[in-house]
């Protein structure tokens, strides 16, 4: 997940770059971009904690198998 930030973190920079409006556009479009890439950590968080819960369910799930296996 962290080749995903390096990512959002080279888009920005390279969309910041391109700018060229007047400085108070540029702080506008700053802070449209920042909010974009808050918005896609919370959703990288949010997959994480899915695929955390999936395993647990899974280990779960395992468990409940071999306990019927050794029925």
């Amino acid at each position: 997940m962290k080749s995903i930030k390096v990512i959002l973190a080279a888009a920005f920079l390279a969309a910041f770059a391109a700018c060229k409006d007047t400085a108070a556009e540029k702080v506008k479009e700053e802070q449209v971009i920042e909010a974009k890439i808050d918005s896609l950590i919370t959703v990288e968080t949010d997959l994480d904690e899915s695929i955390d819960e999936v395993n647990e369910k899974t280990e779960e799930v395992e468990d409940l198998l071999k306990a019927l296996d050794s029925i």
